[in-house]
């Protein structure tokens, strides 16, 4: 089975050292992975760092950056400000989505040359705005919520055409909040949960700031368990190689209580 690795970049902390740390970690077993990028203000730090104006991601770890696309990873869009998305995102107006991903997207294009391929919300957080912006942007695909298999997003009317392809997998952090799982055996419990089998494979996202900072050593143990276990792992995109895209269910998008209380958006009953 594929187990596709997204890795979310959210905050300056992450840009500088979590994705150094992963970006080696994967060096050292010749993986690459799909990146998600916010390029934008990081509002998670202090506020005395604040009082000119939040620092942009894209600027204070420009150097870390162009360095996932000389190692050849797979790069994609988050949202431009991680933590007014995160707060916000679930009940905005399409004007306040676009904000949140052009001014990114204008960043990204200058920053890489390129348009990115695919785009993942923090946090899980979405709004019908978002899937209709997607296609727009002819990503190739998108990796925005929870769910077992790629899919066509439909929410409130509004029908994505990038495929979905869900998270399935807790990460590190997530996992840690189940009920008898503790840092000694969160990489079985999250092993285990891989071992369902699913007929898109699995999407383990992480993020740079905790999995790549704290959790690195768990991080390690996953890659050397899914490899001993003759898993293939890479980027996500590379779990659309064998779909017929064409065959691609819709499906709406829910919402249900994630392991810390709040509420994440998830693939829910097929809509045709």
């Amino acid at each position: 089975m594929r187990i596709g690795i997204g890795i979310q970049v959210g905050t300056i902390e992450g840009a500088l050292y979590g994705l150094p740390s992963l970006l080696d970690l994967f060096g050292e077993y010749d993986l690459k992975a799909t990146w998600f990028l916010s390029l934008g203000p990081d509002r998670s730090v202090p506020w005395w760092q604040r009082m000119a104006g939040a620092p942009f991601i894209s600027d204070t770890a420009r150097e870390g950056l162009l360095r996932l696309a000389k190692e050849g990873h797979e790069l994609g869009l988050a949202p431009f400000d991680a933590v007014r998305w995160h707060d916000e995102a679930a009940h905005a107006d399409r004007a306040w989505t676009e904000r949140q991903v052009r001014p990114g997207l204008d960043i990204y294009r200058r920053m890489f040359r390129r348009d990115p391929c695919c785009f993942g919300a923090n946090g899980m957080q979405v709004n019908p705005f978002l899937f209709d912006i997607e296609s727009d942007l002819e990503l190739k695909f998108a990796s925005d919520v929870l769910g077992q298999t790629a899919f066509l997003p439909r929410a409130q009317r509004v029908d994505g055409e990038v495929p979905q392809l869900p998270v399935t997998l807790p990460s590190v952090a997530e996992a840690l909040h189940e009920r008898g799982v503790n840092e000694d055996n969160v990489h079985e419990h999250i092993f285990d949960a891989s071992q369902k089998l699913l007929v898109t494979g699995h999407v383990w996202r992480i993020d740079a700031e905790a999995d790549g900072i704290d959790f690195i050593d768990v991080v390690e143990k996953m890659l050397v368990m899914w490899r001993g276990s003759q898993r293939e792992l890479g980027p996500v995109g590379t779990l659309l190689a064998p779909l017929d895209l064409s065959g691609l269910r819709r499906h709406q998008i829910g919402w249900q209580r994630d392991a810390e209380g709040g509420y994440v958006a998830a693939q829910s009953v097929a809509a045709d």
